[in-house]
């Protein structure tokens, strides 16, 4: 997938704080201050979530991800083959069967998830993007107003009167830029509540097919292969404690014909 353009939100973001703090400086009142210290901890870079749906999402959906896509293809592949080729059937294919079904299951799951991720990251990529105007509509805003303190400071009673005047327009600035970083702060507080209950999902869903195991022993269990019939046929596997039991066992035997 072609990355996209960059939407040069982080620079307008150092843009906004730079100026901001620079103002504050000319129109020393804590309300511009605190609007400078608030436009700073906003600055972030949507393009780095724009990769990031690219990494999360599966390719199907528009993403790079195509590991779990092919998993979901291999498995049924594999079981077509060795139920019509190597006519491997009866209860145990059953049950292998079964347990590939639910590995498939848990894939798609897992593929869905990734996709949900994607999506969130989506979200808040066009989220912050936006904020960024605001921020740098509040930029300008500052300097506006710090070049309105600059020329009443020629007189004094004018940078009084200037004070006064500037106060409730600081106040309406303060409030629409701490509206804007609340969103912020609430879309990314949601988006990694999203991320921890997909990880942690995923930790359960692996755990569980690391957990999964065969009904029957099958330790000292092979499959032959019935040159005849081309079906498969269950083959002991002797270790070598069996084979130097049954060695002995026969060289007694063997003896005792003898004599």
């Amino acid at each position: 997938m072609a990355e996209e353009e960059s939407t040069g939100a982080k620079e307008r973001y150092i843009t906004a704080s730079t100026v901001a703090a620079g103002a504050s400086l000319i129109i020393r009142r804590p309300l511009a201050f605190s609007i400078a210290a608030m436009l700073a901890a906003m600055i972030c870079d949507p393009d780095d979530f724009a990769k990031a749906v690219n990494a999360w999402k599966t390719r199907v959906a528009g993403g790079v991800t195509d590991e779990l896509d092919k998993v979901k293809e291999d498995i049924p592949k594999l079981l077509d083959y060795l139920k019509k080729e190597v006519k491997w059937e009866g209860e145990t294919f059953q049950m292998v069967e079964k347990v590939m079904a639910d590995f498939v299951a848990e894939c798609e799951n897992d593929a869905k998830q990734r996709d949900g991720v994607g999506d969130g990251c989506r979200s808040a990529k066009d989220l912050y993007n936006a904020l960024s105007y605001v921020a740098a509509a509040v930029g300008a805003l500052m300097v506006a107003w710090a070049g309105f303190m600059a020329v009443a400071t020629v007189s004094l009673w004018g940078r009084a009167a200037a004070e006064v005047a500037v106060t409730p327009a600081l106040g309406q600035t303060a409030n629409t830029t701490r509206g804007a970083m609340t969103k912020a702060l609430m879309f990314a507080g949601a988006l990694s509540m999203l991320f921890m209950g997909v990880t942690q999902l995923s930790a359960k869903q692996q755990a569980k097919l690391q957990q999964l195991q065969a009904s029957a022993d099958f330790s000292q269990l092979g499959l032959g292969n019935d040159k005849a019939t081309g079906m498969m046929t269950p083959k002991v596997i002797m270790s070598d404690q069996m084979k130097k039991m049954m060695g002995g066992s026969g060289t007694g035997a063997g003896a005792g014909v003898a004599t």
